[in-house]
């Protein structure tokens, strides 16, 4: 995924893996990423894995530093229809 966003031959430092239980522990962390500007390249990519509705209020909070020049890709097991989570992803188009 990251490199059909990136390209083959993007720096490394333009994706960024974020732990899950280290967003809980620090949820200032992922406006953080979202604010950080990469020199060698025009995008970045900012990948959490394993979420779950503990991360809406993070998410949430980071909302304003969302812009096209970082691409956040957020995975989660099965959420359900009611999740707050994945509610706030739909209600966000």
């Amino acid at each position: 995924i990251k490199d059909a966003i990136l390209g083959k031959d993007a720096d490394d430092f333009a994706s960024v893996e974020l732990d899950y239980a280290r967003l809980l522990e620090d949820p200032a962390l992922l406006a953080d990423e979202l604010r950080t500007v990469h020199m060698l390249a025009p995008r970045r990519v900012i990948l959490v894995r394993g979420a779950t509705d503990k991360l809406t209020a993070i998410v949430e909070s980071a909302e304003e530093f969302f812009s096209e020049a970082a691409f956040v890709l957020i995975s989660a097991g099965e959420l359900p229809a009611r999740s707050s989570l994945r509610k706030w992803f739909e209600d966000s188009n």
